[in-house]
């Protein structure tokens, strides 16, 4: 929905607005490791699903933004103008002709979030420790339980985490190629 916006409205200071976004993701994410553990404690969502949840989605919103803003520039106008026409207000436009063309967009840009946040583990081990763990943080607790490495726990674990993301690219091959290429070739 920001890009849709930051496409379509006219405004001073859009350019300053999107490399400010960019700027936000140059930073790597262990600078906000301590300000994120002291909120989150403060506020009761340490070692829970959504005190997860929250840093991983702040962490992913300039990189959809960005992609976002390159699929929303590709649609069209003439499409949007003929919609206008027939009388489609701005949120019918959104939901019906830009969310379905950029698609492409919207997957490639979810599996890229995906695939950062699966490998993710600095964050899921400081903010967790038995209610939200993910499972690279339960592998990880196999191999430092008691000074010896469970190896068949470990390789079950390490299984089942790689047949799940296999499962998932297999699921998401189409859409992941269709919407990397998707701004590559004009005409």
């Amino acid at each position: 929905m920001f890009s849709y916006g930051f496409v379509h409205i006219k405004f001073r200071g859009k350019k300053i607005l999107l490399f400010s976004i960019l700027i936000t993701r140059m930073f790597p994410p262990v600078t906000t490791l301590i300000p994120v553990y002291m909120i989150e404690g403060k506020w009761g969502l340490a070692d829970t699903r959504i005190g997860l949840i929250l840093p991983y989605i702040s962490f992913q919103i300039p990189l959809i933004i960005w992609i976002m803003n390159e699929f929303m520039f590709q649609i069209p106008k003439e499409i949007e103008e003929s919609a206008a026409l027939d009388g489609c207000t701005a949120g019918k436009m959104f939901r019906y002709i830009n969310v379905p063309l950029s698609m492409p967009g919207i997957t490639a840009s979810g599996i890229l979030a995906f695939i950062y946040n699966w490998n993710e583990l600095m964050f899921a081990v400081i903010l967790t420790s038995y209610n939200a763990r993910t499972l690279p943080v339960i592998l990880k607790a196999f191999t430092e339980s008691e000074g010896s490495l469970q190896w068949s726990a470990a390789s079950a674990i390490g299984v089942i985490t790689l047949l799940l993301i296999v499962l998932f690219f297999l699921l998401m091959n189409k859409y992941l190629v269709k919407g990397l290429v998707a701004g590559a070739v004009k005409g």
